[in-house]
């Protein structure tokens, strides 16, 4: 498999799986060092992996609140 330049994780659900992505997040980082990590988590899962060293940027999408809907997702889209 090639390097990739960016990988997208998107976990939106519980609380536990925001705590079993942080696994995710090393084992990529193992893989693939060079790339950029984003990653997506509900609000719970953002005290989770807020300030993890291994990703590069977390995206909160709020499916149930803000980002609510076709047009909530299209903004998180956009972002």
């Amino acid at each position: 498999m090639e390097n990739p330049e960016s990988i997208l994780i998107i976990d939106t659900a519980w609380l536990g799986d925001a705590v079993l992505t942080t696994s995710l997040v090393a084992s990529v980082r193992t893989l693939w060092p060079a790339a950029k990590l984003h990653v997506v988590v509900s609000p719970r899962g953002q005290a989770v992996l807020q300030g993890h060293p291994m990703i590069d940027n977390l995206w909160v999408f709020d499916k149930h609140g803000a980002d609510r809907g076709v047009l909530g997702l299209k903004r998180m889209a956009s972002r």
